[in-house]
């Protein structure tokens, strides 16, 4: 039905247990300037059409030189929410419980790095 409506990216609300407090709805405004905006949150759906719009060279490092191998959920999903043209929230209730490994300082050290890098990516946006 939302796929019938144009929705070409749709997001419903995550728990986190580790998190129970936070919610985590995403805001298709400016994400990359918001440091995301929660657009990396599950459950998503998107369009494989929405998917490969992004230029393969983002899937790389800065340098070119390497491919990303972590930080998958803002690797994808910001520039899809940046491209979409009908970007949908359902906030309907939890839909994905999210129970996430505990990760030592050094690899939360080096994801927090990478996403930086990530959002200094020029937007893949027209509105901006």
């Amino acid at each position: 039905m939302l796929k019938k409506k144009g929705a070409d990216f749709i997001q419903m609300p995550m728990y986190r247990p580790n998190k129970p407090i936070n919610l985590y709805r995403p805001n298709y405004t400016n994400s990359r300037k918001a440091e995301g905006a929660n657009v990396w949150s599950h459950l998503r759906v998107f369009t494989k059409a929405l998917f490969e719009q992004i230029p393969e060279d983002y899937f790389k490092r800065n340098d070119n030189s390497t491919w990303f191998d972590t930080v998958t959920d803002y690797l994808t999903m910001l520039p899809m929410s940046e491209l979409a043209k009908n970007p949908v929230y359902l906030d309907s209730g939890y839909a994905y419980w999210h129970l996430r490994k505990y990760y030592g300082q050094d690899e939360r050290d080096r994801e927090d790095k990478l996403i930086k890098e990530l959002l200094s990516k020029p937007s893949l946006s027209k509105n901006h």
